[in-house]
């Protein structure tokens, strides 16, 4: 007798946990059932279709709604969807000869660069031989008027000499003269 309700007792814990589950699993169905309404809803808001509501309970119990719907859908969605690969494959081909153009530009922009970096290395060398020559030149102009006020030195002391040796002469001449002929030199 204990045993048989020991057994009464589990079969009714079982039965309310089978009627509680039940009634979790119906509640969850008819708030999936309301989402997949609401999408759908959507969707033929989205596609321009209309039904009604009874149309679309009709459709969602019988399981007939995406015949239904891709029917009146299908020819419109088969164009649209070619539409829109034909023109994003227009947009990749567009992109790609961009992507293109962009790397042919960076190539043209890198030797760009290099033969700038070479041309600043040619102006930065010729630079610093132009500096070296100034400063050569600086020297070879301070040589100059060196050597120019040497050399005119140089030639006051020679035309001093010329006319001293031009005198000397003149009185070793003079000397000569009256020694030879000191009649003259009276």
């Amino acid at each position: 007798m204990a045993n048989l309700m020991i057994r009464r007792n589990q079969e009714m814990t079982l039965r309310q946990g089978i009627l509680k589950l039940t009634g979790e699993f119906h509640k969850e169905q008819m708030d999936y059932k309301e989402k997949c309404r609401s999408r759908i809803k959507n969707y033929l808001k989205i596609s321009g279709l209309h039904m009604t509501e009874e149309e679309m309970d009709e459709s969602i119990e019988g399981g007939n709604l995406f015949n239904t719907v891709s029917l009146m859908t299908a020819e419109k969605d088969k164009k649209l969807l070619f539409e829109d690969v034909k023109s994003r494959h227009e947009d990749i081909i567009k992109l790609e000869g961009s992507i293109r153009e962009l790397h042919e530009m960076f190539q043209d922009l890198t030797m760009l660069v290099e033969s700038q970096g070479e041309m600043a290395d040619h102006i930065e060398t010729n630079v610093i031989s132009a500096k070296g020559l100034a400063f050569k030149a600086l020297d070879n102009v301070k040589g100059a008027e060196a050597a120019k006020r040497r050399n005119i030195k140089l030639k006051i002391a020679l035309t001093m000499c010329i006319v001293v040796g031009i005198i000397f002469i003149f009185f070793m001449g003079t000397t000569v003269f009256c020694v030879y002929f000191p009649f003259v030199c009276r």
